[in-house]
């Protein structure tokens, strides 16, 4: 039997040695193992592919005999030395190929849903008499109201109102996020049902007697203060004043409770003592009970040297205080809470059967739980000693003879427990043949799912499960990262403080020295810590400023000097809102990216505005109409909005409203657009709506023309193929409604182009990248009060089992210092665990150069500011002090607030590595030749399209045309981008123009450039904008050739080109007039000027 354990670091090839693994079972057990009884394993569609796609890449190398097939046969030899590979195992490998290619669909390689999926569908499916049904990940929430109906029932009210009355939460989110946890942890509830058992009147007496000892620690201490406070009082010949002797919290309760006034030093103890005992005061005050908080006003007593030991004692006997007060909370209110919790799960966990069962709709969590659920059922399986014994299993195992699992890390429990009978089965020996085996791959340092179920301790705890005393293999050879970067990470993740600093705060994480594959002394390490506050003006840059810094000072001249493929780039974060921060940022550079994004496209920037407008027009909506004024697409000002919005509001219909404002072009363009949607069909509308607002114009990097085509064919899709709604507009926006969460629906992102990746770190794990630039705020605020559901969990050692469990929704500080604190104490070593995974994924995706950005808020210096944060025990600071103490000699003080170090030689592409950019996508599929008159793109090409015809009626204008054209493709002055100016211009005007004299034209618009070299150089302005579109408060639409902006000087400079002896001052005037009265220029004091440039051509 094989039982084999191997655990693979962060670019050791774990896809390729699995595929290596599959090949050596292959040849190993020749003519006796198919090669559809080897089951592989994966976690994601995209691994399932990749390793199907290696192991036929493999298989032909080794079947040709070329260089890389031999060295992959020594390289199974080195993992399985019994193999040969003599004439007959060629032989046997080419017939085995050859089998593959004609039987692709008989390769076992699937993900872990996808498995269950077989199993509830051979086993789980026809015990219901289901023999058809969906699966949806995101249903639950159209089965939400039903769910609500339930568990609002009279009968069931009191125990909800209690739970939420508690939290005095009047938030729906919160009402929706508590039922969705309870279906999601639904096999929690079922794997615990044994411990929720209690003995009600051993209960009351531990209770009781953790109160009275609260009590009794209460007069302690008050006995203890009253003593050091008359001695105080009379010291300072002062009299009583409770306001100023108590803590302010507690001052403002007490005086609710009671006359403080009355009370004198001598009646202290005494009447103190009764609020301390009330349940009433308990009750409503145990947050701050359970702080440990000193009841008198620090800030004016015991501050004098003689009164330390008083003082040690009394805050020695608040923390005891505090333990016994979190004991009877715990017996007191946290149990019956968990009592509720349990009895409300079982109210809605019923209905919820019911209503998946009915409608046969389910989630894969849904059928995770029936799978595992019946799997285990007596009346399915035969069950002995927790070994599982099925109809479908028994024939899974003789069809299967070697289990292969990817990721090991990211198993969760219900999947495992899924895994375990057909892994048990093959490791038995039994069946039709003799052998079997198992094989586990994975990186415990690499575990950052749990929050969707994955359990890193699985792992840990392989060897025990697949019963093997070998130790687990370990892949120490990166074959991703240069040198540089790889001796980086070593000296990173195991360097003393570290280390020390793990140990200190008693987590148990080990990186172990990982070598890179390549010889060279290659690579390159960038690290910043940028402190956003300015100590020179006091002042906090906000995060957008801070993005804004380091994409233009480092980002972007690495791109513009072509220093690194923006293609073969990524930037990483943490969070979805800190790629969007990034991402409008890289909007104002000019920067193209992706957003990879799992949002909705129905949120996408250039759809989102439409939607505004739709939903206008089919319900009269009048928000939605704002909306749709203060969008992208539109914006609106806010003064603008106001007065429609009281416009609106004095009139009957919005008919009379359009009709009042004839001259604004917007508002006309909406009017004509709701009177369209009575006349055509749904997809020549929705093509309208684009055309008359030009948004493929206004919104047209890459990114947006794909994610516009693809709604347009979405929207073809639904005019053709629905059946479920209606086919019109109200029955499209229902669709999208029932339709926006779901995986068919997200974002097209382009998977080739030369634009940089913006990525959270879990959506790059398993990805590899030349250049990665890792971003982390440390200055991000706290999560917000929103309370969910905890489980406090202890499985027992072969996780088929619960040992203990602790659930609660307001009481989550009780159990914090309760007598089960060291459940949570595991459960925040865990996620702390999980937070350094995360850093280490997102630090070995670089294969070059790896950028590592810091950023900050403090008055302090940074000195100082460690020493604050190493109190914090969290992981991020953790990170960040480590990165200062490695060699702090070696950074270099960039500014008063900007260290910056340096590891290593950027290394650099070839220059023809990068590919040039295309933007070319065909709307003719879906903009009519009869309605292109009334599109106009931003793209050079597009904006000059419809000169043309003025062109054949007054040739005198076409050489300012061009002109201009040749000006708007010019962002640098550079010969690269003359050449390209160049090129389009004589592509798009060659039919008109001879290419001789549009090259003459282009000798003298260089002079120009050259004259005029100060508004075509970066260095001068940050943010250039050529033909940019502009819209003044009545609507109307104005166009400059070129608007510069320097955001450090606060500069704004507005170019008017001019060829012909025609200089409008008003126009300019104008542009100058809008210009200033932006937001964003008024906020930031920009200086803003204008003037005419003069070609000669």
């Amino acid at each position: 039997m094989i039982r084999k354990v191997i655990k693979a670091s962060a670019g050791t090839g774990k896809t390729y040695r699995l595929s290596l693994e599959f090949i050596s079972l292959i040849l190993q057990y020749k003519n006796q193992v198919k090669f559809d009884e080897i089951m592989v394993i994966t976690f994601t569609k995209k691994a399932t592919a990749e390793i199907r796609q290696r192991i036929f890449e493999h298989l032909h190398s080794i079947v040709q005999n070329n260089e890389d097939g031999k060295k992959l046969i020594e390289n199974i030899k080195n993992i399985n030395s019994e193999l040969l590979f003599d004439t007959n195992d060629f032989e046997y490998i080419q017939s085995v190929y050859n089998e593959m290619l004609t039987n692709k669909n008989k390769l076992n390689i699937s993900t872990i849903d996808s498995f269950t999926n077989t199993v509830f569908k051979g086993m789980i499916a026809p015990y219901h008499n289901i023999s058809d049904y969906e699966i949806d990940p995101e249903i639950t929430r159209q089965y939400l109201p039903e769910l609500f109906d339930a568990i609002l029932q009279k009968e069931h009210l009191a125990e909800f109102h209690d739970i939420f009355f508690e939290s005095k939460s009047r938030n729906l989110a919160q009402y929706k996020e508590f039922i969705k946890s309870i279906i999601r942890n639904r096999w929690l509830f079922h794997l615990a049902q044994n411990t929720f058992q209690f003995d009600e009147n051993k209960i009351a007496k531990v209770k009781s007697d953790y109160f009275n000892q609260y009590k009794i620690k209460i007069l302690e201490i008050l006995y203890e203060f009253q003593t050091y406070l008359q001695s105080y009082l009379k010291e300072k010949q002062i009299q009583t004043d409770w306001e100023l002797l108590l803590n302010k919290d507690y001052f403002e309760i007490f005086r609710n409770f009671t006359d403080l006034s009355k009370i004198s030093i001598e009646d202290f103890v005494e009447e103190f003592s009764k609020i301390f005992y009330s349940k009433k005061f308990i009750y409503q005050n145990f947050h701050l009970l359970l702080e440990g908080k000193n009841f008198w006003n620090g800030s004016k007593l015991l501050k004098k040297n003689s009164d330390k030991e008083t003082k040690t004692q009394l805050f020695e006997k608040l923390t005891e205080l505090t333990e016994y007060f979190a004991n009877f909370l715990f017996l007191d209110k946290l149990l019956p809470e968990q009592e509720k919790i349990k009895n409300l799960a079982e109210i809605l966990l019923a209905k919820y059967d019911e209503i998946i069962l009915r409608e046969k709709i389910f989630t894969y969590d849904d059928i995770s739980y029936l799978t595992f659920r019946y799997l285990y059922d007596p009346e399915i399986s035969i069950i002995d000693d927790k070994n599982v014994l099925n109809i479908f299993y028994e024939q899974l195992s003789y069809k299967i003879r070697f289990v292969l699992i990817d990721e090991f890390q990211d198993t969760s429990v219900l999947q495992w427990n899924i895994l375990h009978p057909i892994i048990s089965e093959v490791l038995s020996g039994e069946g039709q043949k003799p052998f079997g085996g198992v094989i586990i791959v994975g990186d415990e340092k690499q575990a950052i799912y749990s929050w969707r179920g994955g359990k890193r301790e699985l792992l840990l705890r392989s060897p025990q499960f697949l019963e093997t005393t070998d130790k687990p293999e370990i892949l120490d050879v990166s074959y991703r990262s240069k040198p540089k970067v790889m001796n980086f990470i070593n000296e990173l993740f195991t360097h003393d403080y570290f280390v020390s600093q793990l140990s200190h705060n008693k987590i148990n994480w080990q990186s172990g020295i990982v070598n890179s594959s390549q010889t060279s002394d290659e690579g390159f390490v960038e690290i910043h810590l940028r402190n956003r506050n300015n100590k020179s003006d006091r002042k906090s840059l906000s995060r957008t400023e801070i993005y804004q810094e380091f994409i233009r000072e480092t980002i972007l001249p690495l791109i513009k000097e072509g220093k690194i493929n923006p293609a073969e780039s990524a930037i990483l974060a943490r969070k979805n809102r800190d790629l969007n921060e990034i991402a409008a940022v890289l909007d104002e550079f000019k920067i193209d990216y992706i957003l990879e994004s799992s949002a909705t496209i129905f949120l996408h920037r250039a759809i989102k505005p439409v939607l505004f407008l739709l939903r206008f027009f089919v319900y009269d909506d009048i928000f939605e109409l704002l909306k749709f004024l203060r969008s992208d697409l539109v914006l609106m000002h806010s003064k603008e909005l106001k007065k429609i919005l009281i416009y609106l509001q004095k009139i009957e219909n919005y008919e009379e409203f359009f009709q009042e404002h004839p001259a604004n072009s917007f508002l006309n363009r909406i009017a004509n657009s709701k009177n369209d949607c009575k006349c055509i069909n749904l997809l020549s509308y929705v093509k309208l709506i684009f055309e008359q607002f030009r948004i493929s114009e206004i919104f047209s990097s890459e990114i947006d023309i794909k994610n516009i085509h693809k709604f347009l064919e979405i929207t073809a899709e639904f005019e053709k193929q629905n059946q479920e709604y209606p086919s019109n507009l109200s029955g499209f926006l229902r669709f999208i409604k029932a339709n926006e969460d779901k995986e068919d629906f997200y974002q097209a992102g382009l998977n080739e182009t030369n634009a940089i990746k913006l990525m959270t770190i879990h959506k790059a794990k398993g990805l590899e990248f030349e250049t990665v630039f890792s971003v982390f705020d440390l200055s991000a605020k706290m999560a917000g009060n929103f309370k969910k559901l905890n489980f406090y969990t202890e499985f027992n050692e072969n996780f088929k089992g619960i040992d203990e469990m602790f659930i609660t929704f307001n009481f989550d500080k009780v159990f914090q210092k309760s007598f089960k604190k060291e459940l949570f104490e595991k459960s925040e070593i865990r996620e702390e665990i999980e937070e350094l995974n995360t850093f280490y994924v997102a630090l070995t995706r670089a294969k070059s150069n790896q950028f590592i950005f810091f950023f900050y808020d403090t008055r302090k210096e940074i000195e100082s500011y460690i020493s604050e944060i190493e109190k914090k025990e969290k992981p991020a600071f953790l990170m960040f002090s480590t990165l200062y103490n490695m060699q702090k000699e070696l950074f270099q003080k960039i500014s008063e607030s900007q260290l910056i170090r340096r590891i290593g030689k950027l290394v650099e592409p070839e220059k023809e590595s990068i590919p040039e950019k295309k933007t070319e996508y065909d709307f003719s599929e879906y903009f009519s030749i009869s309605s292109e008159k009334m599109l106009e793109a931003k793209q050079p090409q597009q904006i000059f399209q419809n000169y043309k015809k003025s062109i054949l009626e007054d040739r005198n204008i076409l050489k300012g045309i061009i002109a201009h054209y040749y000006l708007s493709l010019v962002f640098k002055d550079t010969n690269e981008n003359r050449q390209k100016a160049l090129h389009r211009t004589i592509a798009d005007f060659g039919g008109l123009y001879s290419k001789n004299k549009i090259m003459e034209i282009s000798k003298k618009i260089n002079a120009f450039l050259k004259k005029e070299n100060e508004y075509f150089q970066y260095e001068n302005w940050d943010r250039i904008f050529n033909e940019h579109i502009i819209f003044d408060a009545d609507g109307k639409e104005y166009r400059i050739d070129r608007l510069l902006v320097n955001t450090h000087k606060k500069e704004i400079m507005i170019l008017d080109f001019k060829t012909g002896e025609d200089f409008d001052e008003k126009q300019i005037a104008e542009y100058r007039r809008i210009i200033e009265e932006l937001p964003i220029v008024k906020k930031g004091n920009y200086k803003v000027d204008a003037k005419f440039l003069y070609i000669e051509i």
